[in-house]
Formats: structure tokens, sequence, C-alpha cells
């Protein structure tokens, strides 16, 4: 997860939208992460990993989807995975406090083999 942290550099909040974070999310990890571009991005994926992983889904699959549907084919590729699935992700927010809103995934197809 390092070495794509860094490899997706400024393309972080397109990546962000693709794997379903709000634009208020973003804002969010750009401030908390101001000076350091890799920790941010590291921590979005991880995140997102971690929402992805609980509901029994091939992450690295979805992860390169999302990664070469935001214009990374090249990192995508570097995942060894086969990511020309549809993805067919409903992503749902809870407000958790007035300044902090939680990432949940909710199934919208049968769960991928």
């Amino acid at each position: 997860m390092h070495i794509i942290a860094g490899e997706i550099g400024d393309d972080w909040m397109v990546i962000g939208i693709k794997l379903g974070y709000t634009r208020d999310m973003v804002s969010l990890l750009e401030e908390v992460y101001q000076r350091q571009p890799k920790r941010r991005n590291f921590m979005m994926i991880t995140i997102w990993c971690n929402v992805i992983s609980h509901l029994g889904w091939n992450v690295k699959q979805y992860l390169a989807k999302c990664l070469a549907d935001a214009g990374h084919a090249d990192i995508a590729d570097t995942l060894g995975t086969d990511y020309n699935i549809s993805k067919n992700i409903k992503y749902k927010r809870k407000q958790l406090s007035p300044k902090k809103q939680h990432l949940s995934v909710e199934q919208t197809t049968p769960t991928p083999t």
C-alpha cells in the first residue's frame, strides 16, 4: 500500500472520489495530513480496504478497478489482478459527528467470487 500511496501522488482526490469518499471526507483527509501526502494517501486507501475486506470482497480487484477508472491503469496493473469487472457498489455515509463522517458500503449485487 505504501508504494501505491506514493504512486498516486496529486491524483489522490480523484481516486478518493472513485473509492466513494465525499468531497468533505477528502477535504478532511487533506486537512489532517497537510504535510504528509504519502501518509494521507496511505490512510485513504487503508480505510477503504478495511471497509471492502469486511464485506468479504476481493480488495485488490476492486482497488485495481477504482485506480483504472481514475485513469491509473498503470498502477492498477501492478496489483496483478483482473480489474475488468463491473463495479456496482452503493456507498452510504453515516454521520458520526458534525465534522466527521464514516464511509460504509452496501452491496447491490451478489458478492464477487
